[in-house]
């Protein structure tokens, strides 16, 4: 029984008359990564941070705060703050500061029986990664409240 070699449009090896087989080149050509910017080279030219949504990063703060297990609602800390949320104003639990540095307080309800400290880590942490990676500017300041107190 005999095989043919099956032929396609580039071998897998090729011959040299001086070193004998090669493999081919799996790599993408040097010209492709030159045209990939760097990191510093992505960024704003001055040392200023670019201009930061508040909505957006309190949007983001929420979701992020109500994604943590114990975690009952995200709610305004006073009764007339809260009467705006209902109706539509309001903050929603969150207030963000972005003129020095960012500062985001987060006012959250949690459920009962529940260890406190564990789920306001849990809170911190999930805040400060979400908002990093989502808007690309740590957190300078982070304030957790519970049940308005």
């Amino acid at each position: 029984m005999s095989f043919r070699k099956l032929r396609t449009c580039e071998p897998w090896s090729y011959e040299t008359p001086d070193q004998g087989r090669k493999a081919h080149r799996t790599a993408a050509p040097a010209v492709y990564y030159s045209r990939v910017p760097n990191a510093p080279d992505s960024g704003p030219s001055s040392g200023r941070q670019p201009a930061v949504d508040e909505r957006q990063v309190a949007r983001i703060a929420r979701n992020a705060a109500l994604s943590v297990y114990g975690v009952k609602d995200v709610v305004s800390a006073r009764w007339y703050q809260r009467l705006g949320d209902v109706i539509g104003f309001g903050p929603h639990g969150v207030s963000v500061r972005t003129a020095p540095a960012l500062e985001v307080a987060v006012n959250v309800e949690l459920a009962p029986e529940v260890p406190r400290d564990s789920v306001l880590s849990n809170v911190a942490d999930a805040i400060k990664y979400t908002v990093q990676r989502d808007i690309g500017q740590p957190i300078s300041a982070l304030t957790l409240t519970v049940d308005g107190t």
